[in-house]
C-alpha cells in the first residue's frame, strides 16, 4: 500500500508522460499498486485503485501501518496489602496537615493499612480531620493516642484526661477506626495504650548546669494531662 505524499498525483493511461490524464488523486489518499517502470527516465508506478493507470513514483511514500494494540496484560494475582506505622504527626501545625493530605490524596494506599500512633494533635476537631483523612486514605486505621491527643486545654469540655481519652475512643468508634486488636495486612496489630512516669527515669540527674527548672515546670505533660487522684511526680 502506499499514499499520495505531495499535493496531488496525476494519473495517466500509461507509463509515458505523454499518455492521457485519466485523474487526480489528492494528498492523503491511500493506493493499490501494481509494478514499476521507469521511461523516459522517470520512475512509474502501476496504479491499480482507487483508479487503474499509471503515476510517478516521487509522489508516492510507503502508507503508515496502523499496529494493533498490544494484547492487555495477563491478570495475575493482586499484590497483598501493605502495613504502615506512623507517628507524630503533630497536624495542628499547618505544614503537617497539608503534607498528610498530599499523602492521603494517593490511590495506592485504598488496600493497605495504617498504624497511626500519637502525637496528632490536642484539638479535638484536628484530631478529627485528621482520622478522616486517613480511613479514606486506608482500607484500615489503628489508632493510639499519645500524651497531645489527652491534653486538656482551656475551653476544653473535658474535666480531665481520662474524659477525653473517652471521648477519643468514641470518635474512633464512629469513624470506624481501631482501637481493639485486629488483623491488618497480614499482621496482628494490637494498640497498646501506655503512659509515662517520673519513676521510669533511671538515668543521672543533671549536674553542673546551675538553675536548671525541674522538668513538672518545663514540661506540658505535667500541667496539661490531668488524671484525677494520680500524681506524674509522685509515685506513692
Amino acid at each position: 500500500m502506499l499514499i499520495v505524499k505531495n499535493k496531488a498525483a496525476l494519473v495517466r493511461a500509461g507509463p509515458s508522460l505523454a499518455s492521457d490524464v485519466i485523474g487526480e488523486l489528492p494528498k492523503g489518499t491511500v493506493l493499490t499498486c501494481g509494478e514499476s517502470a521507469f521511461h523516459d527516465g522517470v520512475a512509474r508506478r502501476e496504479v491499480l485503485a482507487p483508479l487503474k493507470g499509471w503515476a510517478s513514483a516521487k509522489c508516492l511514500a510507503d502508507a503508515p501501518v496502523d499496529l494493533p494494540p498490544p494484547p492487555p496484560p495477563e491478570a495475575g494475582p493482586e499484590p497483598p496489602p501493605r502495613l504502615w506505622a506512623l507517628s507524630d504527626v503533630h497536624t495542628d501545625h499547618g505544614e503537617n496537615l497539608d503534607w498528610l493530605k498530599r499523602m492521603c490524596s494517593r490511590t495506592d494506599l485504598r488496600r493497605d493499612g495504617l498504624i497511626l500512633a500519637g502525637d496528632v494533635s490536642s484539638r479535638f476537631s484536628i484530631l478529627r480531620e485528621t482520622l478522616q483523612l486517613c480511613k479514606r486514605a486506608f482500607a484500615d486505621v489503628s489508632f493510639v493516642p499519645g500524651n497531645h491527643d489527652v491534653w486538656v486545654t482551656r475551653g476544653e469540655p473535658w474535666a480531665d484526661s481520662l474524659s477525653k481519652l473517652r471521648a477519643v475512643d468514641a470518635l474512633c468508634d464512629e469513624l470506624g477506626v481501631r482501637r481493639t486488636p485486629a488483623i491488618m495486612g497480614g499482621c496482628v496489630v494490637a494498640p497498646l495504650c501506655a503512659w509515662h512516669h517520673a519513676a521510669f527515669d533511671r538515668e543521672p540527674e543533671v549536674t553542673g548546669w546551675a538553675g536548671l527548672p525541674p522538668a513538672s515546670q518545663v514540661i506540658s505533660d505535667f500541667y496539661l494531662c490531668k488524671f484525677p487522684g494520680l500524681s506524674q511526680t509522685d509515685d506513692s
